[in-house]
């Protein structure tokens, strides 16, 4: 897992399936609060539930890559501006 504590603040535009899925887990979550893990649809949302976690855990990882990554990049066109001799820059 990734020690990223980034405070960047993005917005996340959800899919209109992305959406319908959100939807779903809610009312199932209800329906389940409501009649205990016996719910036809428990094992499914618990399912979908684990998977959209796993998802968020990578593209959080992958995110925190990116900032490493830039920072990296940064460093080099940094150093390699200051290696010019002076006027190529």
């Amino acid at each position: 897992m990734s020690d990223c504590k980034c405070e960047c603040k993005y917005e996340k535009i959800f899919t209109e399936e992305e959406t319908e899925g959100m939807a779903w887990l809610d009312r199932v979550l209800e329906a389940v609060c409501e009649k205990g893990p016996n719910h036809r649809s428990f094992k499914k949302a618990l399912a979908a539930a684990q998977a959209i976690n796993k998802m968020e855990q990578h593209r959080h990882e992958l995110h925190c890559a990116a900032h490493g990554l830039e920072e990296r990049i940064m460093m080099f066109v940094h150093a390699q501006m200051h290696s010019m001799p002076e006027g190529q820059a």
